[in-house]
């Protein structure tokens, strides 16, 4: 846990704040429901915290979260399966996050994504408690979505579009990229109402993992969704073995598509060359990215990037396609074309096979992500809250 986090004096106002946090469908979280926990064990120091969520996130999270913090759960589930599945508890967790009932009246209510589930349940409770509204957005599905993965995505676009108009009725939204304020923006959200943050890495807990040899040649880790690029990462993969046939690449992480690229994987034979780990504590997870030399990521769509600051963090050299948001990160890490596969293989066999070079990089990352602090951005969020 950082040291150091002060926001309120003897004379300053304890808040009560109600996080609402209901999209989980698998263990393995979003980037967004990474970045409210972390400021949450901040805020809940010196405020008072309340989570509506399903169980699945809490039985994931437990280490994230605060004993100080009030929890009312929406669903029971430990696992969904299926896509209509799925709908359902969504539509579950909406009705049952109406009708609880709080100790306190909060003074704000969060909703930790723009998405429905989160979005619908903050706006009816704010007009019932009366309390102020904050919103969170961290990034905005992208139209391809539509053409490549069909009717599920077509729905996910839909719940977007009603989801977002009401989130203009909120008294302050986050965004983490200015690519997403501009498209806000432009859709006629009020600038004044939009604050730009950003998002920190746990370098305490990063730097405390030890790693005595690199086992593993490259690693990806986030959720196993097609909008990920997690076939793309087989494709290059597949490239990679034809110069170095013996390379071992590490996929961290849980979703959809997981059931489906082991069995890819295998009908492939490539199951000793590709390593699925399925979901891994934050503290396995660290010291499996930090098992590796190098990280990839072919991801489509990313609200900033999670995952690579925290593979910069770990000084491993980055390789990823060349999506807008990354431009947090500078020269640290290598960008591609989006979709160029042999492009993207071709730097990975390149830093593979130059040692040197692939240790400079990694230095280079590592130092550029040393000004990415939760702590300030738990702190600068918590300022713009308390403005209201």
């Amino acid at each position: 846990m950082e040291k150091g986090f002060k926001m309120r004096n003897s004379n300053d106002y304890v808040l009560r704040l109600l996080v609402i946090i209901n999209g989980w469908a698998i263990k393995t979280m979003t980037g967004g429901d990474y970045h409210i926990l972390r400021v949450l064990r901040n805020w809940s120091k010196e405020h008072h915290i309340s989570l509506i969520m399903p169980k699945l996130g809490y039985t994931s999270t437990t280490s994230m979260l605060s004993s100080r913090c009030s929890i009312y759960f929406t669903s029971g589930e430990e696992k969904i399966d299926g896509s209509a599945t799925i709908i359902i508890s969504y539509l579950t967790r909406i009705m049952r996050s109406l009708f609880l009932r709080f100790d306190q009246r909060p003074d704000v209510i969060i909703a930790s994504s723009h998405l429905l589930y989160d979005v619908f349940p903050a706006i009816f409770l704010r007009r019932r408690l009366k309390s102020k509204l904050v919103v969170y957005v961290h990034h905005i599905l992208r139209s391809f979505r539509t053409q490549r993965h069909g009717i599920w995505s077509r729905i996910s676009l839909l719940n977007e579009r009603i989801s977002l108009s009401l989130c203009k009725t909120a008294d302050l939204i986050f965004v983490v990229n200015s690519d997403v304020r501009d498209a806000l923006i432009d859709t006629g959200f009020r600038a004044d109402k939009i604050f730009m943050t950003g998002n920190g890495v746990e370098h305490q807990l990063i730097d405390s993992v030890k790693v005595s040899t690199k086992r593993f040649d490259a690693c990806f880790c986030g959720r196993l969704v097609k909008s990920k690029g997690v076939y793309d990462l087989l494709e290059v993969w597949e490239r990679v073995l034809k110069d170095f046939p013996k390379l071992r690449l590490l996929i961290i992480g849980d979703g959809q598509e997981y059931n489906h690229l082991l069995e890819t994987v295998k009908n492939k034979a490539l199951d000793k060359n590709i390593i699925l780990t399925g979901f891994l504590s934050e503290k396995l997870k660290i010291f499996a990215m930090k098992s590796c030399k190098i990280f990839i990521s072919a991801s489509y769509e990313e609200g900033w990037g999670i995952p690579v600051s925290e593979a910069m963090a770990c000084e491993l050299a980055v390789v990823c396609y060349d999506l807008s948001v990354y431009k947090v990160f500078g020269d640290a890490i290598l960008k591609v074309e989006v979709g160029n596969k042999e492009a993207m293989a071709k730097a990975v066999i390149s830093l593979l096979a130059d040692e040197n070079s692939r240790k400079i990089m990694a230095l280079d990352a590592k130092e550029a992500s040393k000004p990415l602090s939760w702590e300030q951005v738990s702190m600068t969020e918590l300022k713009e809250i308390n403005k209201m």
